[in-house]
């Protein structure tokens, strides 16, 4: 199992573009699996190679068994902070400071946006936002 900070960077690809319907856009990162960083959310800062540094940011590795379907791990960042995202093809540097809680399968995209805005919730108590 990882400690934490945990720190990777990726590449900012085209995803499904899920949480940007449900009202959350995240960038998704292009990286290899991690078996040794357990699935789940976790609070963070991302850094945008563009220069922008420390962004509080919500981050998200696993399987998103929310949205059917079988597609292996995948690593999501929604930076709390109001910037540009057309972030497709640049580099991001996220750290993973604290656990927020496991991942789970969702029965709706009500109770998944309910779990989410919970999510940001405690993140924005967590950065004092």
């Amino acid at each position: 199992m990882t400690t934490l900070p945990y720190t990777l960077t990726g590449t900012v690809i085209h995803g499904l573009k899920k949480a940007r319907s449900l009202g959350y856009p995240t960038a998704n990162l292009s990286i290899d699996p991690m078996p040794d960083l357990p699935h789940g959310v976790y609070f963070g800062y991302s850094t945008l190679e563009r220069g922008e540094k420390n962004l509080p940011s919500v981050l998200f590795y696993g399987t998103p068994y929310a949205i059917g379907g079988l597609y292996p791990p995948q690593f999501e960042v929604h930076i709390l902070e109001k910037i540009d995202l057309n972030l497709y093809g640049t580099k991001l540097e996220v750290t993973c400071k604290k656990f927020l809680r496991s991942n789970k399968k969702f029965t709706s995209h009500a109770e998944l946006q309910e779990a989410i805005m919970q999510d940001l919730s405690d993140a924005k108590k967590h950065f004092l936002l």
